[in-house]
């Protein structure tokens, strides 16, 4: 079907041991050759409509969350209802087809996350996801309290009211929603120098109302590690909650890696021993280290190792001029 758009191919001389003349050889290379520079074409052009639409598709995007800004609850009620509606048909004859079908259409907040952080892994995209206002939207959705906006904002945008108010089961929801937000974070700067500076962005002004103090990607994110340290918080985390661990830590190393800015807020607002905490938290089970634990920990080990090469990267391309910091930074890792 797909050749008939083409003519079809020319034919061959058949026959055993009949040659091909120079003609027919000819012939059959210039419409070989008509048939590439055509298919050709239609690639370039469906390339160019693509990138022409992807702005509006990012604006769509951004749109969307905003909407689940405005009426978190109802939002994961919804997507609720609709997973278990998913189930239902799963279980159901010939319902395979028909979620095989629908597989591809973002229709929740998880989906358009997820399909903002493969998007945004392009660094064109990335740009004007961030020009377009996305990025403190995108970062928003770190915070607890914004997804029970009645509890408001104090001094710990991520209160233990708003979490408090969370059952299991929408906790879960809450989690895979910051867990694909911090995923699309660290997709979208990807240690990508020209976007160092959203790790250090004022973000405060994207709350309603405004946060009482200043507030970064970075803060956000560690304050979500942060989060399970806690003595209240369960030994055995949730299969959401070790994700959004994983994906707040990925996000963090791709903001701090060779940004030495960023690098420094990191240790000003304590995220060596933040993260040291992990670890303590993770070794104190005797042995008994999940898969998800013992990646985290490796991962952990991993950026404090980068983080030391970068200190001495620095030292020799600046003269030792922020040789305070460096020390600082090199004893709390260490």
């Amino acid at each position: 079907d797909e050749m008939e758009r083409y003519g079809g191919l020319p034919a061959l001389p058949s026959g055993s041991g009949k040659t091909v003349s120079p003609e027919e050889r000819e012939a059959f290379e210039e419409k070989m050759a008509s048939i590439w520079k055509q298919r050709q074409e239609e690639i370039q052009n469906v390339q160019e409509e693509f990138m022409a639409d992807m702005p509006k598709m990012l604006l769509q995007r951004i749109r969307y969350v905003k909407g689940y800004l405005e009426n978190p609850r109802e939002h994961r009620e919804t997507l609720l209802q609709d997973r278990l509606a998913a189930k239902q048909e799963e279980s159901s004859d010939g319902a395979d087809d028909e979620v095989e079908d629908n597989a591809h259409v973002v229709s929740d907040i998880v989906e358009v996350l997820k399909d903002v952080e493969y998007h945004v892994t392009d660094v064109d995209h990335a740009r004007d996801f961030h020009t377009l206002g996305g990025w403190p939207v995108l970062v928003s959705l770190l915070t607890d309290a914004l997804h029970y906006p009645s509890t408001g904002l104090d001094d710990d945008i991520n209160s233990s009211a708003a979490t408090a108010l969370l059952t299991d089961e929408d906790r879960g929801i809450v989690d895979e929603i910051q867990s694909a937000a911090a995923w699309a974070v660290g997709s979208a700067v990807k240690n990508h120098e020209e976007f160092h500076s959203w790790a250090l962005e004022d973000l405060s002004q994207a709350f309603d109302p405004p946060a009482p103090k200043p507030v970064t990607a970075v803060s956000l994110l560690l304050a979500n590690i942060e989060a399970y340290n806690t003595d209240d918080a369960s030994s055995s985390l949730s299969t959401a909650a070790q994700s959004k661990r994983q994906k707040c830590l990925y996000a963090i190393a791709s903001l701090v890696r060779a940004n030495p800015a960023a690098a420094q807020q990191f240790l000003e607002l304590n995220g060596p021993a933040i993260l040291g905490t992990s670890l303590d938290r993770i070794m104190s089970a005797n042995g008994d280290i999940s898969p998800a634990d013992a990646k985290f920990a490796s991962k952990v080990l991993g950026l404090g190792e980068d983080l030391l090469g970068d200190v001495l990267i620095n030292d020799n391309s600046n003269g030792g001029a922020n040789t305070a910091g460096n020390k600082q930074l090199i004893e709390s890792l260490t």
